[in-house]
């Protein structure tokens, strides 16, 4: 299937819509139809499968490989429009074994194109349906306008996150203003100095790393720049200091590139001072291209988390969540509601620009969508601010433990110990009650056993009954 290239990542204020090769329109388009008929709806189109809804038609579909999705594209018209969705030929590209040393390679002509020359299989024609009805669905329009169509200035227009000149700011300040209160801020310049702001140019990088992955740095630059996907693959490496610096040659890795900020640095941070092995994971590379974002936790509006708060339902992709629910968020600023960090807080939005820094607090819910290919680092860190906190968590059941990742499943009842034997090294006073904790009982344990909270309550963001936000 082919792809149009993306273009300029903003778009006029009306969103110009590609049409879809396999004449695929929303369901709503048919009541404009001149015969109010779908391509499904032809005699034997679909034979008895026609009973079912296009949601059930891809499940079953996806339950296959691509031999099955290929013998079914040369059924009908109806079931070559289905079985030849990207997002199936995305799966059968991505779930397969790939043998020793061989590298993904995405072709500009989609998935099906990909996972042909994988195969080393003739290229494929170019997927058409040739003069026929259309085939109204939102289940398969909805992918196609949401990794095609471009992104509205309206999105990043408003900012009500503050900006601070690092060059201005100490540490003991930043530790008041923002770190203790829990306000997220925009830090300027801090990064504008690093050697990353001049090495990590798209050419650069691929002329350093080449094809050295299981999918090489130059071929993930080529999907970020053809792809049409409605989850367009994101890069989010937590061994990125260690894989950049390998390869046999003198040349120092990606961390050589960066300089931790002082107000994160490991003398501030308690994390840094567990024993080896114990430190949970605190440092990634996150690139992608325009469109692609982090979803891990989400901004006011149509997500719902679990009773715990530990896992979220949310839409299928960040696009489509500005596009049905950022206008409730924007309606939401001028009543004052929302509920980006709790307490009534009204959400707060930004547009991160390069050189530039911004500190989440703990507890806030967030999403990020690049307006452009963007690469840049992130970071975790333990403040003295939140020990008490940080430790009522650990302790607040086996839940906690199976969401610290980068410490080895048999240490991790071992780590809220482990912290707890940092405080009373380093900061005795955190275990005698104070901000975010509770007096101990029990021997040392912060909470009874059977008062334990859930790991939302901890982090002082307990689920509302219509919490609103997305990934």
């Amino acid at each position: 299937m082919p792809k149009p290239r993306r273009g300029a990542a903003l778009a006029p204020e009306g969103v110009e819509v590609v049409p879809h090769p396999l004449r695929v329109r929303p369901m709503g388009s048919l009541l404009f139809a001149d015969d109010r008929r779908s391509l499904r709806e032809e005699p034997g189109a679909l034979g008895a499968l026609a009973l079912l809804p296009d949601e059930v038609l891809m499940q079953i579909l996806s339950s296959g490989g691509a031999r099955e999705l290929a013998c079914c594209a040369c059924t009908s018209r109806a079931m070559r429009v289905l079985a030849l969705s990207e997002d199936l030929w995305k799966a059968c590209c991505l779930e397969e074994e790939m043998a020793p040393g061989e590298w993904l390679r995405y072709d500009p002509g989609g998935w099906r194109c990909t996972y042909r020359r994988r195969r080393g299989l003739p290229a494929a024609p170019a997927a058409s349906l040739g003069a026929t009805h259309y085939y109204y669905s939102d289940v398969l329009y909805a992918p196609w306008h949401c990794g095609t169509a471009a992104i509205p200035p309206r999105w990043s227009r408003f900012e009500n996150v503050p900006r601070v000149a690092a060059s201005g700011l100490s540490v003991e300040e930043f530790a008041a203003r923002f770190e203790a209160p829990g306000q997220p801020v925009i830090l300027t310049g801090l990064a504008s100095g690093w050697p990353a702001a001049a090495k990590w140019t798209e050419a650069a990088l691929r002329d350093r790393f080449g094809e050295r992955h299981t999918m090489s740095l130059p071929a993930f630059f080529d999907y970020c720049a053809s792809n049409a996907d409605e989850q367009p693959l994101y890069l989010f490496d937590k061994r990125f200091a260690e894989t950049s610096a390998a390869g046999g040659g003198a040349e120092p890795g990606l961390a050589a590139d960066y300089a931790v900020p002082a107000y994160f640095s490991a003398d501030r941070d308690l994390f840094a001072k567990l024993p080896g092995g114990c430190r949970p994971d605190h440092r990634w590379l996150i690139a992608g291209g325009t469109r692609s974002g982090s979803r891990r936790d989400a901004p006011p509006a149509g997500v719902t988390p679990s009773a715990d708060g530990a896992s979220l339902t949310s839409p299928v992709s960040l696009y489509e969540w500005f596009r049905v629910f950022y206008s409730s968020l924007a309606e939401a600023r001028g009543g004052g509601g929302g509920g980006g960090g709790g307490g009534g807080a009204a959400a707060l939005e930004a547009t991160v620009e390069e050189g530039e820094v911004l500190f989440v607090p703990s507890g806030w819910w967030h999403c990020c969508l690049n307006l452009e290919p963007s690469i840049a680092i992130t970071g975790n860190y333990a403040p003295r601010c939140h020990a008490a906190r940080i430790l009522q968590y650990l302790r607040a059941g086996d839940e906690a433990g199976d969401l610290v990742s980068g410490v080895p499943h048999e240490l991790r009842p071992r780590l809220a110990g482990e912290f707890e034997a940092v405080l009373r090294t380093h900061h005795p006073e955190a275990l005698e009650g104070g901000e975010g904790g509770q007096p101990r009982q029990d021997g040392g344990d912060i909470t009874p056993q059977a008062a334990r909270p859930s790991c939302a309550a901890v982090m002082g963001r307990e689920p509302q009954a219509e919490f609103r936000f997305d990934f």
